[in-house]
């Protein structure tokens, strides 16, 4: 609740336009298409007893023995301007199989989940179901809105299906 008084007086005009600014600003900063997710809470990964994956790197059949790889990046494309002065990392993976290859693979092996989001204080539902999706321009899977239902709660805050 916002109270606004100058002077001593009540001012309602003024109490509605901070009330509303301080709305748009949760909403803009605060629902889900507008923040980023350092984290996915919703998608725990489900780790496969049968498919435990070896810490060991084998390159042609050979084993590759514990060491230092040094790696020359020749080029880079695809990757923003950068300004004068400032720095740009970048990661090198050693994979089995190329990177469009595995997100193959992982596309082929995945298994889709999706969930209800409900509030903890009623059962009454956002209105909102997201899904743990993988896209093909990126190389791991993120969290996006697949359905918003018309009159919830999340529709009225403006979300978004993605």
């Amino acid at each position: 609740d916002v109270t606004a008084q100058l002077d001593g007086r009540p001012m309602p005009k003024l109490r509605n336009i901070i009330a509303n600014q301080i709305r748009k600003i949760i909403r803009k900063k605060h629902t889900l298409p507008m923040y980023k997710m350092r984290f996915k809470p919703f998608f725990q990964p489900r780790l496969d007893p049968g498919q435990a994956r070896d810490a060991r790197i084998h390159i042609s059949g050979a084993e590759l023995g514990n060491g230092i790889l040094e790696v020359t990046v020749i080029e880079a494309s695809r990757l923003p301007f950068v300004l004068k002065g400032s720095k740009l990392y970048c990661s090198v993976s050693v994979d089995e199989l190329p990177w469009k290859d595995q997100m193959m693979k992982e596309r082929r092996n995945r298994k889709v989940m999706t969930v209800e989001l409900v509030r903890n204080s009623s059962d009454q539902s956002l209105g909102m179901m997201v899904k743990d999706e993988l896209l093909p321009d990126r190389l791991h899977p993120i969290v996006m809105i697949g359905e918003v239902n018309l009159g919830s709660p999340a529709h009225i805050a403006g979300i978004q299906q993605a």
